[in-house]
């Protein structure tokens, strides 16, 4: 079978980058796999198989994201434009059976694409689904993000043959009572690096992540008064 993970980057440390790598090193044990990305400027941050092929369209979105709205319009209708075309050539090319989604940039036009193998279009959701609104600031910004779900959840998602989530509360509390959306979840897989184990001598504690709501620090920070109280006692 031929599976094609479409994605923005894998030489970027995070959590999509992690998994897709994981999950693409171990079907290509008994399948052929390819890793499409827009924006690979380094090396894989994760090790990453011989026998997955890895293709990167070379279209750099990212180089823009800091830069003025303007900027990012142009990747919207220019790059993108460029994504389109690059993508349906590589894709024929490789003639999968399954094509997945895990980025951002290809999310609502791929399964638009012709593919002459006519393949399973897949759609991997590894965030909340109202980060838009979540992470707007303005009255602007909020309009944007209702009109930013409207597009991608009402219209474009429903393209899909199948909607990937992380965790049954995903499913149910935001995908249960929309019937025109064939999800279903498939949580992370546990990636082990080594068997060393702490020692719990020292009582220090390290949590890595983004700064952002979806992370919920201010949660974890609450919950380690109880920890501290039992250490105590």
């Amino acid at each position: 079978m031929k599976i094609a993970y479409c994605t923005d980057s894998i030489c970027y440390a995070g959590g999509i980058q992690r998994v897709t790598i994981a999950k693409a090193n171990k079907l290509a044990l008994k399948n052929e796999v390819w890793i499409i990305v827009t924006d690979n400027k380094d090396k894989p941050v994760f090790p990453l198989s011989t026998k997955v092929h890895l293709v990167n369209c070379d279209i750099n979105y990212f180089e823009d994201d800091w830069k003025s709205r303007f900027y990012i319009l142009k990747g919207i209708i220019y790059k993108r434009k460029q994504h389109k075309k690059r993508l349906k050539e590589i894709l024929n090319q490789i003639q999968p059976d399954i094509v997945i989604s895990t980025g951002t940039s290809e999310k609502n036009f791929l399964p638009y694409l012709s593919v002459s193998s006519h393949p399973v279009f897949i759609r991997e959701i590894h965030s909340n689904k109202n980060y838009r609104s979540l992470h707007a600031q303005s009255v602007f910004d909020k309009l944007l993000a209702i009109l930013g779900d409207f597009i991608d959840y009402r219209i474009h998602l429903k393209k899909y043959d199948r909607t990937v989530v992380l965790t049954k509360e995903d499913k149910v509390v935001h995908w249960g009572k929309n019937t025109e959306v064939d999800v279903c979840v498939i949580p992370n897989p546990i990636i082990s690096f080594g068997s060393k184990k702490a020692s719990l001598i020292n009582k220090k504690v390290i949590a890595v992540g983004r700064l952002a709501f979806p992370k919920n620090f201010s949660s974890l920070i609450s919950a380690w008064k109880y920890v501290i109280t039992r250490w105590r006692n």
